[in-house]
């Protein structure tokens, strides 16, 4: 069975229009990041919009990340993955994060962006940590006992 794990969505407030297999673009368990950098709000001259202190305003920070299974190979688009995360929840994130961790992201959004650079804009809520589950080692399997959980 086919599992549709993310949205499809349309217009600035990001309107759900449908359910997307984040799978077909990339494996969301194969991302490991090289870089975060913001993306500042811009006028229609391109011109980055100011607060009242006169700071950039940020309208998003950009994480970058390389697929771990098609790293090294070369000339491949697909194995660089640009996931976008609003301010406040990448500040909270970027506290913990280094180049190399592997995270997974969660809430994944795809929007189409049919402009000068048509391009595909993939969004999510937040990020974790991969983490593979293995047992532990002081656990030891009961044989003959089925396990309750």
């Amino acid at each position: 069975e086919t599992e549709y794990d993310a949205v499809f969505v349309s217009g600035k407030d990001k309107t759900p229009v449908g359910r997307v297999r984040s799978a077909d673009a990339f494996d969301s368990h194969d991302l490991i990041l090289f870089s975060v950098s913001p993306n500042y709000q811009t006028d229609n001259q391109n011109n980055p919009v100011r607060d009242d202190n006169g700071e950039p305003i940020i309208s998003n920070y950009q994480f970058n990340f390389m697929q771990q299974s098609k790293s090294g190979e070369i000339n491949d688009d697909d194995t660089f993955i640009r996931i976008l995360i609003d301010p406040t929840e990448s500040e909270r994130l970027q506290v913990d994060l280094k180049p190399g961790a592997k995270l997974v992201p969660q809430g994944l959004k795809f929007a189409f962006v049919g402009n000068n650079a048509t391009d595909w804009t993939v969004y999510a809520d937040t990020l974790i940590p991969f983490t593979t589950k293995e047992p532990k080692s002081t656990e030891k399997a009961t044989p003959g006992k089925p396990e309750t959980k």
